[in-house]
């Protein structure tokens, strides 16, 4: 049997107090047979203008996971 446990958290992340960067973490919790994963998706609200904006999302994953 399989238990899925989802939460969805948003955030508004600034960079340098004028570039913003909106985006949406999914967080999927998953039991079977006495395992558990841990999966998560992130999408963009808008286009990010530089690699710095991933790492950031990368870090709030870290933090949040």
């Amino acid at each position: 049997m399989e238990e899925k446990e989802r939460e969805t958290k948003k955030f508004d992340c600034w960079e340098h107090m004028s570039d913003v960067l909106e985006f949406e973490i999914s967080i999927e919790v998953i039991v079977q047979d006495s395992t558990l994963q841990l999966r998560y998706s992130v999408w963009t609200m808008n286009s990010p203008t530089n690699i710095q904006h991933l790492e950031l999302i990368r870090l709030f994953v870290l933090i949040e996971g």
